[in-house]
């Protein structure tokens, strides 16, 4: 069910079930891609665990956003501050407003309502980076704004932004965690029921290219690869790759973007925006400060 787009080879990552509606879902709306069915049939919960990720625990990833767009399709996103979400530009419809986005924060089970610690918050507020390129996923990040700040508890805390000597930081060998609630398998029917982490470390620019050409990779792009063939997939797009800190804080590396045409399971490098590459955009937008 791999999806490419210009000859790229790319899966838009965003498609993935409405988990509590079982509906049509579809793709950000971009006409180069086409309708993915998926409803509630296919692989039950029990097997829709992430490609070799593991559980999260409760308050984990207390910057993990889990987003609706339209309640179609389904999306990752980071909190960055009490009034902001970080997410991919291909997860977003019109600008400034236009679709309407629920965000779900604290939530550790997305099929639960009224699972303790967590929130909903719905806004129609969307700001998609200028020059986003829905075809070569150039530029793909975005930003919602919500309504109202919300209270910072345990299980909802914005991360830390990185400093902006990120953005030529040679990341090759660097070890991240990235957290969402996408597709355990290329086949899957429906988003994981409980929020997954998985472990990648960044891979060099050459292996990079030679995944997906030169057209694809630019500065702003980071490729990540998993160990046994750890993987992003549809869904978990907009998710944050994160590096922990010493204090247990965690910083936000990059927006989740692509996989390969080949499939989520296949072990290739994932596709990921540099946030340090667009932390001017992000400030000029948010107001928030940066870092040298």
């Amino acid at each position: 069910m791999a999806m490419t787009a210009c000859g790229f080879g790319l899966v838009l990552l965003a498609v993935a079930a409405a988990a509590q509606s079982g509906a049509l879902v579809r793709p950000a709306p971009f006409a180069s891609f086409g309708a993915l069915a998926a409803g509630n049939g296919g692989l039950g919960a029990a097997h829709l665990r992430a490609i070799n990720g593991q559980d999260a625990d409760r308050g984990q990833f207390p910057h993990q956003v889990g987003l609706y767009v339209d309640m179609a399709t389904f999306c990752g996103g980071a909190l960055i501050s009490p009034k902001w979400i970080l997410t991919a530009g291909t997860c977003t419809g019109k600008e400034p407003y236009g679709s309407r986005y629920t965000a779900f924060l604290g939530a550790l089970n997305i099929n639960l309502p009224a699972e303790k610690g967590r929130i909903a918050v719905t806004t129609t507020w969307a700001y998609i980076h200028d020059q986003f390129d829905a075809e070569t996923y150039q530029n793909d990040v975005a930003l919602i704004l919500l309504p109202r700040a919300v209270k910072t508890t345990d299980s909802i805390k914005p991360l830390n932004l990185p400093p902006q000597s990120y953005a030529s930081k040679d990341f090759d060998g660097v070890g991240f965690q990235l957290s969402g609630w996408g597709y355990r398998s290329d086949d899957a029917a429906a988003i994981a029921p409980v929020l997954q982490v998985i472990q990648l470390q960044g891979v060099s620019k050459k292996v990079c290219v030679n995944t997906y050409s030169y057209e694809v990779y630019t500065d702003n792009i980071l490729c990540c690869q998993g160990a046994n063939k750890q993987s992003p997939c549809q869904g978990d797009t907009g998710g944050a790759l994160v590096q922990q800190e010493s204090d247990g804080s965690y910083t936000h590396i990059a927006v989740a973007s692509f996989t390969p045409g080949k499939g989520c399971s296949t072990g290739l490098p994932a596709g990921f925006t540099k946030t340090a590459s667009y932390l001017d955009w992000i400030s000029s937008k948010t107001g928030l400060p940066t870092k040298p």
